[in-house]
């Protein structure tokens, strides 16, 4: 879409160009743009692995035109990883990062992972695989930058064995990132919801400068 005056109109409609396409690919599941470059998550895309997922890059043209770039794929993605899920992609001018939610990180299922690209000319190379520091991490996947400052969102990070959830902290150094500090509020502050198995906390995310705010949907 595209603002002309006080309205958006549709501009393109966005597809992938994978000569098989299935409805279960789910493209669209989760977007970020930046500029003249969209990004879209597909988490269901099947090549070779069941639910690895995949990301399609799209970028415009001198003429207006939106067209395929790339697909982002890591190799290091099995069955059921479903990279692009909802919420864990994330735009900012040259940077993209992009979340596979229930990916086994150092032995542990389902702890999640970001995978940080960066555009040189017209391409998105990864850079580097960002893996949570901690063993009670769990679906960290839900990335948001501004700046220099990356919070990563665990939202089923445990604490005192509950899915409290997480927000892990990054700093850029140089041309990759270095971890800070997790987020975790505990039990003290969160309620939990009525089924006691967490409140979530990380599940969204918003940056602006020196503030940031973040929800925990499932507290009571």
């Amino acid at each position: 879409l595209e603002r002309e005056g006080s309205k958006w109109v549709q501009k393109a409609l966005l597809r992938h160009s994978d000569t098989s396409v299935d409805p279960v690919d789910q493209l669209g599941d989760s977007a970020a743009i930046a500029g003249a470059w969209i990004a879209l998550g597909a988490y269901g895309r099947d090549d070779g692995k069941s639910n690895q997922g995949a990301v399609y890059v799209f970028g415009r043209t001198a003429n207006g035109k939106w067209n395929q770039t790339q697909k982002l794929q890591p190799d290091s993605l099995t069955d059921g990883d479903i990279f692009g899920r909802s919420a864990t992609l994330a735009m900012a001018g040259a940077d993209l990062f992009a979340g596979a939610p229930k990916f086994t990180s150092s032995g542990v299922k389902d702890a999640g992972q970001v995978f940080y690209y960066r555009r040189g000319g017209n391409r998105y190379n990864l850079v580097q695989a960002l893996a949570p520091t901690t063993t009670s991490a769990r679906q960290f996947s839900r990335p948001v930058v501004d700046g220099n400052t990356l919070m990563i969102g665990a939202h089923d990070e445990l604490v005192s064995g509950k899915k409290e959830g997480g927000v892990h902290v990054y700093v850029r150094t140089g041309a990759t990132w270095a971890f800070k500090h997790l987020i975790t509020l505990g039990p003290t502050v969160l309620k939990g919801p009525v089924n006691n198995l967490g409140a979530q906390l990380g599940f969204s995310i918003a940056i602006d400068g020196e503030l940031a705010a973040v929800g925990a949907p499932q507290d009571s």
